[in-house]
């Protein structure tokens, strides 16, 4: 495995043990974090600082799908759990795209999605992929089930 994935993995696992200087230990001084629709931040003080966010408690368990990597990106898919602060427990699946330098992470680009009762394992059971049909010469997605797209026109086909 590469330096780069380590990094990622180490990272990643300094969520899942909720070891701040783990995870601050894997970025660069001038690290920038975009969480896409939600915020940009800059630096690793701010990072530390956003990282002790107080509308959630405990801590993340996060699991890495895959790892795929080309020069210096490594992106990530992976799926999430954390707890509000109320209680409320919230599941998320996530894109990441880290860009590296010198084997740690110097840019974060983050693509969450926020998932409803077991979207993910719905759609396995469900329709098992099977949720493209084509119509006419265009190509259409049905929604069979909770968290999967309904009806619509994605193209010609």
């Amino acid at each position: 495995m590469s330096v780069n994935k380590k990094t990622v993995e180490k990272y990643i696992d300094g969520f899942n043990k909720n070891d701040h200087a783990q995870i601050l230990s894997c970025l660069t001084e001038d690290i920038v974090w975009t969480v896409f629709g939600h915020f940009r931040l800059t630096g690793k003080q701010a990072y530390g600082a956003a990282i002790e966010n107080e509308d959630f408690s405990g801590y993340p368990v996060l699991r890495i799908v895959r790892l795929v990597e080309e020069n210096d990106t490594v992106m990530a898919e992976i799926h999430g759990e954390t707890h509000r602060a109320t209680g409320e427990q919230v599941r998320m699946a996530m894109g990441e795209v880290f860009v590296m330098r010198g084997g740690l992470i110097c840019e974060r680009r983050a693509f969450v999605i926020n998932l409803e009762e077991n979207d993910y394992k719905s759609h396995l059971e469900c329709c098992a992929g099977q949720d493209t049909h084509f119509n006419r010469g265009e190509q259409l997605r049905t929604r069979r089930c909770p968290g999967h797209w309904r009806r619509q026109r994605v193209g010609s086909v």
